[in-house]
Parts: structure tokens; C-alpha cells; sequence
């Protein structure tokens, strides 16, 4: 019971979509692992003792990557390059990298020139890359597709508040309608709910 707890928490670490599922798989590993510990323990398993020792506690998972470590830059251009950049390394876990594909998804959001004509180089050869290098199966390949058209879909469902927000929103709409990009109306959804 203990060593699937431990199994089922590295597969939903190998397997996740999100930082949340890497978390998440890692409290479970940790939980099964401090049982086979305690068994161990009460056993007087040696070997299995110091199998299931328990681990160092670090401040970083890996010594790559701005996500894992918890420390994201401030500047948007310098956010938006270590997003490519942990989204293409290979040494970070796949849930984190799915997570950064997500934020640069929605990094268009910040020009104007993106949010009209789309997503620029940097992101799209990210995209690209992780097609080759993360998915693993068909079905990867088309939530990574997914997470790229992310600000294209939805902006129908948007509820704005506020006589501002429903003007504000209206416009958007109808910019988005007018120049068949909705990609408009999600960005001035986003924006508005980040203030």
C-alpha cells in the first residue's frame, strides 16, 4: 500500500499539467515514503530503513529554472524570457514546464502588437519546441496546441461588472468581432481582473 502511495505520487509528478500536480504527487510520494519508513522502522528493515530515509529539506527542487525555485523576475520581458526558457529545459520537471507554456500563452497579452497579430517569434518557437521535446503522446501534443491558442478561445463567455467594465468590455467585443481576434477581448478581461 505504502510503495503505491510512492508510485502514484511520482506518476502524477511525471505527469502532471500543472505546478499544483507536481505538489500535489510530491506530498503524496512523501507520505507513502514516511510510511515505508515507519514499517521499516518496526520491521528492523536495515536496508529498507535507509531506502526510505527521509529527505534533506532544500530550498530549491533543481538549481535551473526561476520556477521551481520560486523566485520570478519582476520585468515583463525578463519574465517572459525565463518562461521560454524553463519551458524548453529539459532538467525541470514536466508539470512546471507545462505551466510556463501556459504563461507565455497568455504573455501576448502584454503589447498591442500581440494582441492583434498573435503570439510573437519567442513564444510560438517555445510552443514549437516543446511539441518536439515535452509531448510525449498525440494527446500532449494537443493540449500544447491548446495552451498556445488559450487567449483565442472563450472571450464569448466573458462577464464584465461595472457600468465601466460593461463598457470597457463591450468595446472589446466589438473590436474582437470587427477584427475577427478574439484574442482582444481575453486580453481586456485579463487586464481588468489583474487590477
Amino acid at each position: 500500500m505504502r510503495s503505491s502511495l510512492v508510485s502514484l505520487g511520482f506518476a502524477m509528478m511525471d505527469n502532471g499539467r500543472s505546478a499544483m500536480d507536481a505538489m500535489i504527487g510530491t506530498v503524496i510520494a512523501n507520505i507513502g515514503r514516511d510510511g515505508l519508513h515507519q514499517l521499516y522502522e518496526v520491521t528492523g528493515n536495515a536496508r529498507g530503513l535507509e531506502l526510505a530515509a527521509p529527505l534533506p529539506k532544500r530550498a530549491a527542487v533543481t538549481q535551473s529554472g526561476a520556477a521551481a525555485r520560486g523566485s520570478l523576475p519582476v520585468d515583463r520581458a525578463a519574465r517572459r524570457a525565463a518562461a521560454v526558457k524553463d519551458a524548453n529545459d529539459s532538467r525541470l520537471p514536466r508539470a512546471i514546464r507545462f505551466e510556463r507554456l501556459g504563461e507565455l500563452a497568455f504573455s501576448s497579452c502584454g503589447t498591442v502588437r500581440e494582441v492583434l497579430f498573435g503570439a510573437g517569434d519567442d513564444v510560438r518557437g517555445a510552443f514549437d519546441r516543446a511539441v518536439v521535446s515535452l509531448a510525449r503522446f498525440p494527446s500532449e501534443r494537443a493540449y500544447i496546441d491548446l495552451l498556445f491558442a488559450a487567449p483565442d478561445r472563450g472571450h464569448s463567455l466573458i462577464e464584465y461588472r461595472g457600468r465601466v467594465g460593461l463598457l470597457i468590455g463591450g468595446a472589446a467585443n466589438v473590436a474582437a468581432t470587427a477584427l475577427q481576434q478574439p484574442r482582444i477581448a481575453t486580453c481586456t478581461h485579463l487586464s481588468m481582473e489583474l487590477k
